[in-house]
């Protein structure tokens, strides 16, 4: 959970990112850090983004086209994320440029992995936001009722993508957290178990 003094440090609070490249050993794993982003910066990294896609032929750039989302992702990753070992007061970018992120090097980055760290960045930049995040137990049941009575996976993906993302990732413990106590229910000898939250958070 993000403390105050890291709400309180803006555009200075950071997270801590691992990316696994090839084979995920030891020595083929990216640790890099990322920042929240300003409203200024935001706003130009979309103008940035949508200048690239219309420079690569997309008429009318935005969210769900390819080439946007990939131009999107790479301008702000390329700001977002700080080398770990550089000075804390002075922290240098991970990636050189927004080139280096949308390279057509066999041997660079994929879109599954620019991806992961834009997903990564934007639960960062959730957890940093003063807003609530919390559902009540009914309403997490209500769309456990939703997910399962869904007719396609891509309807079970337009219902939690209106989740922001720290919601997601706390409706999927307290999915977990059910599930949990459903198991321990079948394995105990006295049926009792773990009281689980009432409120999720």
């Amino acid at each position: 959970m993000t403390t105050f003094a890291q709400m309180k440090r803006g555009r200075r609070a950071v997270d801590r990112v691992e990316l696994r490249l090839n084979d995920g050993g030891p020595d083929d794993t990216l640790v890099t850090l990322v920042r929240v982003l300003a409203p200024g910066e935001e706003i130009e990294v979309i103008r940035q983004a949508t200048a690239h896609a219309i420079a690569k032929g997309v008429e009318k750039p935005g969210n769900g086209d390819e080439i946007f989302d990939l131009a999107l992702w790479a301008h702000t990753l390329a700001l977002v994320c700080l080398d770990p070992d550089s000075p804390e007061n002075a922290r240098t970018p991970t990636f050189a440029s927004v080139a280096e992120l949308l390279s057509d090097d066999p041997n660079g980055l994929t879109s599954e992995h620019l991806s992961y760290l834009f997903e990564r960045w934007h639960a960062w930049q959730d957890a940093c936001s003063p807003r609530v995040k919390e559902m009540t137990e009914v309403e997490a049941i209500e769309l456990c009722t939703k997910l399962a009575n869904a007719e396609s996976l891509g309807e079970v993906d337009r219902f939690l993508c209106d989740l922001r993302p720290y919601m997601r990732a706390a409706f999927a413990r307290f999915t977990a957290s059910r599930l949990l106590v459903l198991l321990q229910d079948k394995s105990s000898p006295t049926g009792t178990s773990p009281e689980t939250p009432t409120t999720i958070n």
